[in-house]
């Protein structure tokens, strides 16, 4: 039970359900440009348009259910039983087994009238994939952003209709679709007019009248029917308004995703500032110390000893300089305090209370604030 529809307002969409009492493994297939092609008669494609849609693969083989290209053409095959019909292999002929005539036609053209011309030589095959796998009994709908086709193998050959309803269900046959429509002339998306007497007074007393007599059981005819009447009685400016509400709504969130990636970008341009100046700060307090170390250790003088200490304190209280800009989780680059020290500075910077002198007095060994 498929139904699909190609949807056209100033883009182009195309889509289709595959309702089956039974399943495959279907998935997501994507055929890169170039990937080379294989088919059973005819000579490898190496030199190709990118694919993209959904299906099953078989030993690395992609098999589309339906499909893009990178142009936009589309291609679906739908189930239609008894009346799909398929051939020998024919002599002058292209020949493509039901599965490779999607890989063939959008790896290779861009529009449906370069479809359409191409299919005067083509014969589709009756020929499975493998012994365990069974021919599809199919028919087909292709569609780019201007027209729609539907492709039929019958018993009298390959037939390739126009098809301005741009859908299609199952059985029967496209001629039938087609002409019974006309069952249909009086549906209406207006409130309708009382036609049944001049000497009544009737009036419609709800929404939907004129589409009183639209089929709404799921048999393919009746399927054809609704999916037509509304495909064609969304009007112009209801299209617009559907694609131009949701393009809004992505390029708003496009734009909060930037605006993210710049706040990002500089909170990672300012962290590495910050990284870039404590190191600075650090190898200069470094210097300091290693000299001060040296002079203390030639003449053991307590000045000196005195002097590096303090200047060990120094770099703690630089490092500690910039904790207003640095995260709370950071803090533990600090060298030479307690983890007691550690937790305290943290506490304190959490209070939002960033004062060099309160820190000092944590960071000086002589405080008693250990006790």
């Amino acid at each position: 039970m498929c139904t699909a529809i190609s949807f056209t307002t100033d883009k182009h969409f195309f889509g289709r359900n595959l309702d089956l009492n039974y399943n495959y493994p279907q998935t997501g297939i994507f055929v890169p440009r170039n990937y080379k092609i294989t088919f059973k008669k005819e000579d490898e494609i190496s030199n190709h348009f990118a694919l993209l849609g959904v299906g099953i693969v078989v030993s690395s083989y992609p098999m589309f259910f339906d499909c893009i290209n990178e142009y936009g053409l589309t291609f679906a095959g739908l189930n239609f039983p008894t009346f799909a019909k398929f051939n020998r292999e024919i002599m002058g002929k292209i020949n493509l087994a039901p599965y490779e005539l999607p890989l063939y036609l959008l790896s290779k053209y861009k529009t449906i009238e370069e479809v359409k011309k191409a299919l005067e030589n083509i014969s589709i095959l009756d020929e499975p994939f493998s012994k365990d796998l069974n021919v599809a009994t199919l028919h087909f709908i292709m569609s780019d952003k201007n027209k729609s086709i539907v492709i039929d193998s019958r018993e009298d050959g390959l037939k390739v209709f126009d098809n301005p309803f741009n859908v299609l269900t199952n059985n029967p046959i496209f001629e039938y679709h087609a002409f019974n429509m006309n069952n249909y002339l009086n549906l209406t998306n207006e409130e309708p007019k009382s036609r049944f007497s001049k000497d009544l007074d009737l009036k419609p007393y709800g929404k939907g009248f004129g589409q009183i007599g639209l089929p709404g059981d799921s048999s393919p005819q009746s399927r054809f029917v609704k999916a037509t009447y509304l495909l064609h009685n969304v009007t112009l400016k209801e299209k617009d308004d559907i694609y131009k509400n949701r393009k809004v709504e992505i390029d708003k969130q496009l734009a909060e995703l930037k605006e993210e990636e710049k706040s990002l970008r500089e909170a990672w341009e300012e962290e590495k500032n910050i990284n870039n100046l404590i190191s600075k700060e650090k190898e200069e307090i470094d210097k300091t110390i290693l000299e001060n170390y040296r002079n203390s250790s030639k003449n053991n003088s307590n000045e000196s000893m005195m002097y590096a200490n303090e200047s060990m304190k120094n770099i703690n209280v630089a490092y500690a300089s910039h904790l207003h800009d640095i995260d709370i989780n950071d803090i533990s680059f600090i060298p030479n305090i307690s983890f007691f020290k550690y937790k305290l500075i943290k506490a304190i910077i959490k209070q939002n209370i960033v004062e060099i002198s309160l820190i000092e007095k944590v960071l000086d060994d002589d405080s008693e604030i250990d006790k």
